[in-house]
């Protein structure tokens, strides 16, 4: 056997259980690269910049040679002789690739993944098996501070990360739950945010029967992403939660058979207050009359039935469990070829029709999307188009009362038109049949239209007569061998008769009868003990409520609440909720799983999915329970007022969400402060989405306050600067003719606390930037200030100076200063230094770090997505660590908003920086197909806007620039002709232009001076301190504002880090 390379741990090469000796650390870095360019040709200068980077020795090429021969004679027994051979202009590792661990690796994840996608978990379990041997350790783990490495590791420890996910699967599927955790727990100690190994986890535990640890494990990672990333779970993760709170039983794993026969219990025919579905048609006895007046309606031609009726009289489960049934069983000629699409209005009722389109649309094969036309009856038109031959639709809108509840009423009317002119097309093909409340009855008839179509097809359900009660209690009982006392069936209809509403109350009891039922029979006995027809529901409930502990039980009163709609001169409605409106509660997960367990096991909620979204849904299985249970009406009654506030306040934090958490949606004035004295006192809990809303709404009128308050000490400044000025000037001018004879100004008096050094103003750029930020900080804290304009070389001895005179702060804006503000600073100790050119570590020096990454970030997505070619570029105006700072985030910025774009990079060379040298890199780029180019450069910046104007001339496409300090697109009209051409004409090609904002910086690093907190070394400035902004001017950007606001958010909350280097580089060693 040949000799084998293992990089999976410590970096080794053996054979025939011999291990080579691979010598120091640089030769055994040098064959670890060689390996991983296996069989390619690296050439000698490659191989000495990743060995030694920025500092290679002197004679780096004759230690490379050395290292070769040392590794070519270690190599030579194990893997014979010419195993690294000399090809210009490189060195080349000739290596077979199955003796490298890796590779071998690789191909059995591969294998095993194929064997378990084809569902061999045994045989996937042993190949991967063997691949996880050969890990020893960490991936090239002898380097793992080596630049040259950080690609592999990343590589391949994603590679160890998906092999042990996909061996957790197995494991998973095999019901090793010990084992998956053990490999889960493996992975999220390699990547704490990584999201499969949760879900691998938490499946485990709950299929281990751990269903609280489950719970815990997802809270924790969101916690953990919330913190970290600022990010929720996938909807994926979401979904699994979901599943697990809600005691999903196919989460569990399929169990065998029992080998040994018992006999099943009885089934329960009973529904307790939930309604009928069309799977419970052979428990539904006692509409046969109603079933059988719309039967007859349909095969008359009726376009639109209409059940009216009480809550509770049971109109959902006539259509059902009956009429659909019977329609499938072809009891109207030809019915059993006709589709139904069952809906529940809810908030959007057009998402709604189509979901129930789309389930319909399943049973006959074409996309439903052309039946959800509204404009000149489009259903009706593309129904007689695509249903297959003698078929019609019946669309079913159960809970028809929900269209005026719960959806807006500009989507509700619209609703009423589609139906009005499908039911009012005699020949179509197309049948609807709505259920309604009787106490909305009014509602349809607001719209006349509608109301034209609604009352011909009102079907009036009345309670249930005697002998159809009788018929609805016994034969249910009958079909699965159970019977019913004679005494007991007299009690329950005589209870139930000509009383609207008491349904739901009926099917409860037969429901908790049947489960206590005796010798096959259903008694008077255990009716009476169970508290009569009305007291059984409450005893139900209260004895399920009071089983819980004092946690359970305050997470039980928030979450009935929340099932509540109140009624609007009409009766108290339940509300369907999503699961992830009770979970983002401050309840205990654990507990809240509890509790709707507990009312789901007992047939007091319902829990389902909404057919739009896919999400769980929790509703209280009856209406009936809102009044029936006496501690939940007593909740109602007494938190009426809460309800109602936080009804409003519910539908106001949906349309906030809805458009993107709008500041214009939030509360404002007496609203806001009704809502935040409510929230004070309410027992009710919010979310956290409506606890945001309201937090949003006070910090807005905080900054509102801040703004008024703002706005009136700057315009008071205003004046008072107007009046010191007049003076002022007087003042310097006389001051400036005395210091004229010895050039150096010399303070009559005390020397001024603060003074600013500086080339001196009209760069529309950096200085003028600076020069603004001192004034306005020296005025605002009315500090005793000066201004002097010096030339470079005069600088040393102008700080010298200041310094002995006792000037306090001495502000440097100068270029290159590093070496005169060091010299002095250090023999002047007292004298505190804001230098903008700095790179020591004197403790009476501050500078301020403009985090100009961030800033060329926001450049980077502008120019992304308004690049029409899918290629941009960015020229720095040298290649090193200052400019590189600018192209990295450029980089960063343009793949954020376009991951696929083309980021072209170059530097100009090195010599003087004129118009012409800018002139010509950024035609170069444009011509290499650039559509936007921003120059991070100060010098001759005016050579890249006249290049994207001619280029954009003779390509016959529009060209974009960007520049850096100044507002271009405002400057270019007052720069002078350039190349016999006005620079005005050139800023149609200004995209926009980088601000950066030195008049922030230098005003808030004066300020800490005042404040006696002016801390030495690096103060940093970024988007969080609003140091950086991208020009508007010339409107180019309306479009990507949005993105550009919302990727700078991103960056200030910390969700994004912009790198301080481009890819291709690092930072200096």
């Amino acid at each position: 056997m040949g000799a084998e390379y293992r990089i999976l741990g410590t970096f080794e090469v053996a054979a025939d259980g011999r291990v080579a000796d691979l010598g120091p650390p640089k030769q055994r870095a040098l064959l670890a690269i060689l390996l991983l360019h296996a069989n390619e040709i690296v050439p000698v200068d490659r191989l000495i910049d990743l060995l030694w980077g920025d500092r290679p020795p002197r004679r780096a090429s004759h230690a490379l040679e050395v290292y070769v021969s040392a590794l070519r004679k270690a190599l030579e027994p194990l893997a014979g002789a010419d195993v690294i051979a000399w090809r210009p202009p490189g060195y080349v590792l000739a290596v077979d690739p199955d003796s490298v661990d890796a590779r071998r690796v690789e191909r059995l994840l591969a294998e095993g993944t194929r064997l378990f996608e084809a569902g061999d978990a045994v045989g996937a379990k042993a190949t991967l098996d063997r691949a996880r041997e050969l890990w020893r350790g960490p991936p090239l783990s002898d380097f793992v501070y080596e630049e040259f490495a950080q690609p592999d590791i990343r590589r391949l420890t994603e590679l160890w990360l998906h092999g042990t996910e996909t061996l957790a699967a197995v494991e998973l599927a095999l019901g090793h739950d010990r084992e998956v955790l053990q490999l889960a727990d493996a992975a999220i100690r390699e990547d704490p945010l990584r999201e499969r190994p949760r879900e691998l986890q938490m499946l485990s535990l709950y299929r281990a029967g751990r269903h609280a640890e489950a719970l815990r494990a997802y809270q924790s990672f969101t916690g953990l992403l919330a913190e970290e990333l600022g990010v929720e779970p996938t909807p994926i993760l979401r979904r699994l939660q979901e599943r697990i709170l809600l005691h999903d039983p196919s989460l569990l794993p399929e169990r065998p058979p029992d080998s040994v026969a018992t006999t099943a219990p009885a089934r329960n025919p009973y529904k307790g207050l939930r309604a009928f579905g069309e799977e419970d048609a052979e428990d539904f006895f006692g509409r046969e009359e109603l079933v059988g007046r719309l039967l007859e309606a349909l095969a008359g031609g009726a376009r639109l039935l209409a059940l009216v009726g009480p809550s509770g009289c049971g109109k959902s489960s006539a259509v059902n469990a009956g009429l659909i049934p019977a329609l499938r069983a072809g009891t109207v000629p030809g019915s059993e070829r006709w589709f139904i699409a069952r809906m529940l209005p809810g908030a959007r009722l057009f998402e709604a029709r189509e979901a129930a389109l789309r389930r319909a649309a399943g049973a006959w094969g074409p996309d439903p999307r052309e039946l959800l036309a509204e404009a000149d009856g489009g259903l009706v038109e593309a129904a007689r188009r695509i249903l297959p031959a003698g078929a019609e639709l019946v669309l079913v809108v159960d809970q028809f009362e929900e269209v005026f509840t719960s959806a807006e009423e500009a989507e509700g009317v619209r609703f009423l038109r589609s139906l009005t002119r499908t039911a009012a097309d005699a020949t179509g093909r197309i049948r609807v049949v709505l259920t309604l409340r009787a106490d909305f009855y009014d509602r349809p008839l607001l719209q006349a239209a509608f109301a034209s179509v609604f009352l011909p097809g009102v079907v009036n359900v009345v309670p249930m007569a005697a002998a159809e009660l009788e018929t609805a209690v016994v034969e249910p009982a009958r079909r699965v061998g159970v019977e019913i006392d004679p005494a007991l069936l007299a009690e329950l209809v005589s209870e139930t008769v000509d009383r609207p509403g008491a349904l739901p109350f009926l099917q409860h009891m037969l429901a908790e009868l049947f489960d206590r039922r005796a010798d096959g029979k259903l008694s008077l006995d255990a009716y009476r003990s169970l508290g009569g027809l009305h007291g059984a529901l409450s005893r139900r409930a209260e004895e399920v409520f009071t089983g819980f502990d004092e946690e359970r039980g305050l997470a039980a009163r928030q979450v009935l609440l929340r099932l509540v709609r109140l009624g609007e001169g009409a009766r108290d409605a339940g509300r369907r909720v999503p699961l992830r409106e009770l979970t983002g509660l401050e309840i205990d997960p654990v507990a809240l799983s509890d509790v709707l367990a507990a009312f789901d096991r007992n047939r007091l909620v319902s829990l389902d999915r909404d057919p739009v979204t896919g999400d769980a849904t929790v509703e209280v299985a009856h209406e009936a329970l809102l009044s029936g249970w006496e501690r939940l009406a007593a909740w109602i009654d007494h938190g009426r007022t809460d309800l109602r506030l936080h009804g409003a306040l519910a539908a106001r934090v949906e349309e906030w969400a809805a458009t993107g958490r709008a500041s214009d949606d939030l509360l404002t004035g007496s609203r806001l402060e009704e809502y935040e004295a409510w929230a004070r006192e309410t027992t009710l809990r919010l979310t956290a989405t409506e606890q945001a809303f309201v937090d949003a709404s006070l910090e807005r009128r905080r900054a509102e306050q801040a703004d008024r308050e703002a706005r009136a000490a700057r315009e008071r400044r205003l004046e008072r600067r107007a009046r010191v000025r007049l003076v002022g000037f007087v003042g310097a001018v006389a001051l400036f003719i005395a210091a004229a004879g010895y050039g150096l100004l010399a303070w009559p008096g005390p020397a001024p606390d603060v003074v600013l050094v500086y080339p001196g103003p009209g760069d529309a750029g950096m200085y003028d930037s600076i020069g603004a930020g001192f004034d306005d900080a020296v005025t605002r804290l009315g500090l005793d200030a000066q201004v002097v304009i010096e030339r470079p070389e005069g600088l040393r001895e102008r700080l010298l100076r200041l310094s002995e005179q006792g000037v306090r702060l001495i502000v440097v804006a100068f270029e290159r200063s590093n070496p005169d503000v060091e010299i002095v600073a250090r023999d002047h100790p007292g004298t505190s230094f804001i230098a903008s050119d700095y790179w020591g570590e004197l403790l009476n020096v501050t500078k301020p770090r403009l985090a100009v990454e961030e800033g060329a970030f926001l450049v980077g997505v502008a120019a992304a997505l308004n690049s029409s070619t899918g290629t941009v570029g960015v020229i720095g105006e040298f290649d090193a660590a200052g400019q590189w700072w600018f192209v990295g985030g450029f980089e960063a910025g343009a793949r954020e908003a376009d991951p696929d774009v083309e980021v072209l990079i170059s530097y100009l060379p090195e010599g003087p920086i004129t118009f012409v040298t800018v002139n010509r890199a950024a035609r170069d780029m444009y011509r290499a197909g650039a559509d936007v180019i921003f120059y991070s450069g100060r010098s001759a910046p005016l050579g890249l806007f006249e290049a994207a104007w001619s280029e954009s001339d003779a390509q016959g496409r529009q060209l974009w620039a960007i520049g850096v300090d100044t507002n271009w697109y405002v400057a270019l009209p007052f720069v002078g002709p350039r190349e016999g051409r006005e620079a005005g004409a050139w800023r149609s090609n200004v995209l926009t232009s980088m601000i950066t904002r030195y008049d922030l910086a230098i005003s808030t690093m004066i300020d800490g001076f005042a404040r006696g907190a002016l801390a030495p070394g690096e103060r940093r400035f970024g988007l969080a301190d609003g140091a950086f902004e991208l020009a508007t001017s010339g409107g180019f950007l309306a479009d990507a504002r949005p993105v550009i606001d919302s990727l700078r958010n991103r960056v200030v909350a910390g969700e994004i880090v912009v790198p301080r280097y481009p890819a291709d580089r690092g930072p200096p060693r």
